[in-house]
Protein backbone atom coordinates (compact mmCIF):
# COMPACT_ATOMS: atom_id res chain seq x y z
CA UNK A 1 0.00 0.00 0.00
CA UNK A 2 1.49 3.55 -1.13
CA UNK A 3 1.39 6.50 1.36
CA UNK A 4 -1.33 9.20 1.90
CA UNK A 5 0.79 11.42 -0.75
CA UNK A 6 1.83 8.84 -3.49
CA UNK A 7 1.99 10.49 -6.39
CA UNK A 8 1.50 14.01 -5.21
CA UNK A 9 4.57 16.95 -4.02
CA UNK A 10 3.11 17.34 -0.66
CA UNK A 11 5.97 18.51 1.49
CA UNK A 12 5.84 21.68 0.13
CA UNK A 13 3.26 24.52 1.04
CA UNK A 14 2.09 26.18 -2.16
CA UNK A 15 2.57 30.06 -2.26
CA UNK A 16 -0.63 32.23 -2.11
CA UNK A 17 -1.17 34.44 -4.84
CA UNK A 18 -3.37 35.78 -7.34
CA UNK A 19 -3.42 34.91 -10.93
CA UNK A 20 -5.74 37.38 -12.96
CA UNK A 21 -5.47 34.97 -16.20
CA UNK A 22 -7.75 32.96 -14.97
CA UNK A 23 -10.55 35.38 -14.51
CA UNK A 24 -13.44 34.38 -16.63
CA UNK A 25 -13.05 38.05 -18.36
CA UNK A 26 -9.69 37.14 -19.00
CA UNK A 27 -10.81 33.76 -20.82
CA UNK A 28 -13.37 35.07 -22.55
CA UNK A 29 -11.80 37.95 -24.29
CA UNK A 30 -8.73 35.12 -24.72
CA UNK A 31 -7.83 34.03 -28.68
CA UNK A 32 -9.23 31.19 -28.06
CA UNK A 33 -13.16 32.51 -27.54
CA UNK A 34 -13.15 34.59 -30.28
CA UNK A 35 -13.91 31.67 -32.31
CA UNK A 36 -15.57 30.00 -29.39
CA UNK A 37 -17.73 32.94 -27.31
CA UNK A 38 -19.21 30.87 -24.46
CA UNK A 39 -22.99 30.76 -24.54
CA UNK A 40 -24.98 32.14 -21.60
CA UNK A 41 -28.69 33.11 -20.80
CA UNK A 42 -26.96 35.34 -17.58
CA UNK A 43 -23.80 36.68 -15.99
CA UNK A 44 -24.35 33.14 -13.94
CA UNK A 45 -21.78 30.63 -14.51
CA UNK A 46 -19.97 27.64 -12.89
CA UNK A 47 -16.08 27.38 -12.02
CA UNK A 48 -13.74 24.97 -11.09
CA UNK A 49 -9.94 25.13 -10.20
CA UNK A 50 -7.87 21.99 -9.43
CA UNK A 51 -4.79 22.70 -8.01
CA UNK A 52 -6.26 26.28 -5.99
CA UNK A 53 -3.27 25.93 -3.50
CA UNK A 54 -4.79 28.43 -0.26
CA UNK A 55 -7.64 29.64 -2.87
CA UNK A 56 -7.05 33.33 -3.53
CA UNK A 57 -7.79 32.95 -7.04
CA UNK A 58 -10.67 31.56 -6.84
CA UNK A 59 -12.09 33.33 -3.35
CA UNK A 60 -11.69 36.66 -5.33
CA UNK A 61 -13.24 35.66 -8.58
CA UNK A 62 -16.30 34.12 -6.35
CA UNK A 63 -16.09 37.69 -4.12
CA UNK A 64 -16.01 39.56 -8.01
CA UNK A 65 -18.91 37.44 -8.89
CA UNK A 66 -21.37 36.95 -6.66
CA UNK A 67 -24.25 35.87 -9.35
CA UNK A 68 -21.51 32.63 -10.09
CA UNK A 69 -20.65 29.55 -8.41
CA UNK A 70 -17.30 28.16 -7.76
CA UNK A 71 -15.57 25.04 -6.74
CA UNK A 72 -11.88 24.64 -6.01
CA UNK A 73 -9.84 21.13 -4.79
CA UNK A 74 -6.25 21.13 -3.17
CA UNK A 75 -5.27 17.88 -2.92
CA UNK A 76 -2.84 19.45 0.67
CA UNK A 77 -5.74 19.95 3.65
CA UNK A 78 -3.39 22.50 5.20
CA UNK A 79 -4.04 24.82 1.65
CA UNK A 80 -7.80 24.28 1.96
CA UNK A 81 -8.06 25.33 5.70
CA UNK A 82 -6.16 28.30 4.60
CA UNK A 83 -8.76 29.14 1.83
CA UNK A 84 -12.04 28.28 3.80
CA UNK A 85 -10.67 30.26 6.50
CA UNK A 86 -10.25 33.20 4.19
CA UNK A 87 -13.61 32.80 2.40
CA UNK A 88 -15.37 33.01 5.66
CA UNK A 89 -13.93 35.53 7.21
CA UNK A 90 -14.35 37.12 3.96
CA UNK A 91 -17.78 36.24 4.01
CA UNK A 92 -17.75 34.53 0.43
CA UNK A 93 -20.97 31.87 -0.03
CA UNK A 94 -20.55 31.04 -3.51
CA UNK A 95 -17.34 28.96 -3.33
CA UNK A 96 -17.07 25.34 -2.52
CA UNK A 97 -13.67 24.27 -1.22
CA UNK A 98 -12.28 20.75 -0.77
CA UNK A 99 -9.22 18.43 -0.54
CA UNK A 100 -9.27 15.14 -2.87
CA UNK A 101 -6.76 13.37 -5.12
CA UNK A 102 -7.33 13.60 -8.74
CA UNK A 103 -8.36 9.80 -8.09
CA UNK A 104 -11.01 10.99 -5.88
CA UNK A 105 -11.77 13.47 -7.87
CA UNK A 106 -12.51 11.20 -10.79
CA UNK A 107 -14.99 8.84 -8.98
CA UNK A 108 -17.35 11.88 -8.14
CA UNK A 109 -20.15 12.95 -10.62
CA UNK A 110 -20.08 16.78 -10.79
CA UNK A 111 -22.58 19.25 -12.78
CA UNK A 112 -21.77 20.98 -15.86
CA UNK A 113 -18.65 23.79 -15.21
CA UNK A 114 -18.50 26.34 -17.74
CA UNK A 115 -14.70 27.24 -16.80
CA UNK A 116 -12.08 24.46 -15.28
CA UNK A 117 -8.87 25.91 -14.84
CA UNK A 118 -5.56 23.98 -13.46
CA UNK A 119 -2.38 25.49 -12.13
CA UNK A 120 1.01 24.33 -12.30
CA UNK A 121 -0.54 20.67 -12.19
CA UNK A 122 2.34 19.29 -13.93
CA UNK A 123 4.75 20.25 -11.55
CA UNK A 124 2.83 18.88 -8.47
CA UNK A 125 1.88 15.63 -9.22
CA UNK A 126 3.42 12.74 -11.01
CA UNK A 127 2.20 10.92 -13.80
Amino acid sequence: MGSWAEGYAADTQYTTAYYAQFSPVSIDRSHFFQLHQPVRDSQEFRYFELGCGTGLTTILMAACHPEAYFEANDFMPEHVVIAQNLAAKLGIKNVHLSDASFSDLNKKQFEYFDYIMAHGIYSWVSE
